[in-house]
This record gives structure tokens, sequence and C-alpha cells, in this order.
């Protein structure tokens, strides 16, 4: 039930964003080519205690999905952090930095996950399991797409 909430949640902000950013960029400024990539941070909280089972299931069951999105040329970097300290706000332990090579990639690796997921993981009963206490283990997860700000 967590998990669903938790998709739910970011569906909606995915929703949220791209009405948003529709918005914005009649009112303010024109909207990015499409052909530029795309910076996702995603950001998890994990309970003190749990970081490393979080870790271990993401690695085993997560990443390598986003692996062969940067071999099919959807994503073109992935880097994970964790946070070195503990921070009341924003309290993060780990963020997923992506770089999509565009914004239909990301609309593309929506639709091709749920087929490679079978493939990689024929035992779908254990990959449900597994990823299913991976959404249990997180106490929050939100995105945010960065924008990088020029003349650096």
């Amino acid at each position: 039930m967590k998990k669903v909430a938790v998709l739910l949640a970011l569906l909606f902000a995915f929703g949220f964003f791209f009405a948003g950013r529709a918005a914005v960029a009649q009112t303010t400024e024109a909207a990015p080519p499409a052909d530029t990539p795309v910076t996702m941070a995603v950001y998890y909280k994990v309970p003190p205690g749990k970081r490393l089972d979080w870790l271990t299931l993401y690695r085993k069951y997560h990443y390598p999905v986003m692996e062969q999105f940067v071999k099919d040329g959807l994503i073109k970097s992935i880097q994970i952090y964790q946070r070195r300290f503990r921070s009341q706000s924003p309290a993060w332990d780990y963020e997923v930095v992506l770089v999509w090579r565009d914004w239909n990639a990301i609309e593309e690796g929506h639709v091709k996950e749920p087929p490679l997921i079978r493939k990689m993981f024929p035992d779908m009963a254990d990959y449900e399991k597994a990823d299913q206490k991976r959404f249990e283990l997180q106490t929050d997860v939100w995105i945010d797409i960065l924008e990088e700000v020029p003349g650096q």
C-alpha cells in the first residue's frame, strides 16, 4: 500500500511539474529545445540503520535497469551520492542524479521499464518482494529537475 502511495505521489509530482513548466514557459521564458539533456535528482530518505539494506536492494534491482537505459542511449550518466553527515533539512540519505538524453527519453524509459524489468528479472515474485522491501525502507522520496545556470 505504501508503494502505491509513493508511486501516486511521484506521478502527481511529475504531472504538477509538467503543468507548472508549461505555465512558466508560456509566461516567462521559452521552453528548452527538445534535444536538451534533462538532469533529474531523485532523493531518498531511509531510517537510521537501514541505509545499507536499502542501497543493496537498489543496486541489485533498480540500478541495473538504469544501466540498461545508459546502454540504450536514454540516460547519459548516473551518479549516486550519499550524505557524509546527517542533516535535518533537507533530510535525504541518497541522491541519484540521472542525466537523461532529453525529455522524450524520460517518457521512453517510462514505457520501456516494465518489460525490461520482466526480462531482466524472470522471477517476478522475487523482484516484487525485493522492490516492495526497498519501498518499505524509504521514509520519503522526491524528484527535482535541475537546470544549469549559464555563465559559470
